[in-house]
């Protein structure tokens, strides 16, 4: 991005995209959440194919499944784009639901959750970007365990300060990516809390990881930390079933294995994570944000000329 139009997005793009995301966000927390879910998920249907975002996603999905046609491409990214428009518009009432009180979610795999809570250690759970990810952290916090949230800042400044407020008012410590956020996770762990992270973005300082056919730049952090403090390290899948209505489904922890090299060990836990995180995707494509730029473009033009 080159100087001007650097100073253009901040001076001006921000500040407007801040004012519409704060609108609809103070508009929409006083609608019935089902109808803010479904209003929100219309409009995104509409606008979002419209954007450079929508030709990411296909590159995407024509990368990691190049025999689907343009037509269901199309058909998913329809559905990744309502879905998403679906978590913003549930973003602001998220924090009066009860999910154990509220026949809209299925919970599988509690004693993961009472097990965590109840055996003296840290512990982290992991999950990706999949319908509406935000439940899979309401779902732990609500059975009882003490969680930090580790999240990616937004690039705008203003839409970031809100997204932050809204996840501090479900009462999980938030902790911010970066090298103060790195401090505040060792001492999360170090008190024998837990943490939530999302582990299915590009990171560029990580590791190439096989997720989808191709390796991709993948965080390490929870791998690391599982090591290092010798904790359980949990997968948790969401699953938007119908409107909103979701199953939550928590696993048993990872099966940590030591082959005396940190960086091995690393890199191999990591793998599972990524393996757990692509079972997911594959079971329900049209829930995950293919419109994130997960690879480097040669992998999208690589796999697209193999097919």
């Amino acid at each position: 991005m080159n100087l001007r139009r650097t100073k253009f997005v901040r001076a001006i793009r921000y500040p407007i995209e801040g004012a519409i995301f704060y609108f609809i966000y103070y508009l929409v927390r006083f609608i019935n959440i089902e109808i803010c879910s479904a209003l929100v998920g219309f409009l995104a249907k509409k606008i979002g194919p419209l954007t450079g975002a929508h030709r990411t996603g296909q590159k995407n999905l024509k990368a990691a499944f190049p025999d689907l046609s343009n037509a269901e491409i199309e058909n998913i990214l329809s559905r990744v784009w309502e879905n998403f428009g679906r978590t913003i518009g549930e973003y602001p009432q998220l924090k009066n639901i009860q999910i154990y009180q509220d026949r809209r979610f299925e919970i599988i795999g509690a004693k993961y959750i009472d097990q965590l809570r109840n055996d003296g250690k840290a512990g982290i759970i992991f999950s990706g970007h999949l319908a509406n990810w935000e439940v899979a952290i309401m779902a732990a916090s609500q059975r009882g365990l003490e969680l930090a949230q580790v999240y990616r800042a937004a690039n705008n400044p203003y839409v970031d300060r809100l997204l932050e407020a809204i996840q501090g008012e479900r009462g999980n410590q938030v902790i911010r990516k970066g090298k103060t956020g790195a401090r505040q996770i060792l001492q999360v762990l170090e008190r024998q809390h837990h943490l939530f992270l999302l582990n299915d973005q590009k990171f560029n300082q990580g590791l190439a990881i096989p997720f989808l056919g191709y390796p991709a730049m993948t965080a390490t952090a929870a791998a690391r930390m599982a090591l290092k403090f010798d904790c359980p390290l949990v997968p948790v899948q969401v699953e938007r079933l119908q409107g909103f209505s979701f199953r939550i489904t928590f696993y048993k922890p990872l099966e940590i294995q030591k082959t005396g090299v940190f960086r091995e060990d690393v890199k191999l836990l990591t793998s599972q994570v990524c393996a757990s995180i692509e079972k997911w995707v594959k079971q329900r494509p049209d829930q995950w944000l293919w419109i994130h730029k997960r690879w480097p473009e040669e992998f999208w033009e690589k796999k697209i000329k193999k097919s």
